[in-house]
């Protein structure tokens, strides 16, 4: 299983350290033979400070989208390729909230509060944020 590196995002956090996102993909779920739930990918999420020393890393799902938003805390949002949402905290990347939703999460959209998810499947899934 290869993987390659799919997207990278830099950002301020809370705090005002700048830090960075690399993340990596694993395209294996598009052969025939690969029944895409069962599939462990080996992809990560590898969050970098301003000293490119890794912070925390994540390992195991493929990201489709991924939108860092700031409230009291700041959270990172990922949509994966096996229609799971899940919700970081920033600060040490332990998972806050995972919500499986009916297929692949293709696009994350954050607006006036809310969490807007769109799926492979057609769907939109709208989540309204607590402040």
């Amino acid at each position: 299983m290869e993987e390659y590196v799919w997207g990278s995002i830099s950002y301020l956090n809370k705090n005002n350290r700048s830090k960075a996102l690399v993340y990596s993909y694993c395209f294996d779920f598009l052969e025939d033979n690969f029944i895409k739930n069962k599939l462990k990918f080996k992809s990560k999420l590898l969050c970098l400070n301003d000293n490119l020393e890794m912070d925390w890393e994540h390992a195991g799902f493929n990201i489709e989208d991924l939108k860092i938003i700031q409230t009291n805390l700041q959270y990172i949002f990922l949509g994966t390729t096996k229609g799971k949402l899940i919700i970081l905290d920033e600060n040490n990347g332990t998972i806050v909230e995972e919500i499986t939703l009916s297929s692949s999460i293709n696009k994350l959209t954050f607006w006036n509060n809310y969490l807007y998810c769109v799926t492979r499947d057609g769907k939109l899934i709208i989540i309204k944020l607590q402040e």
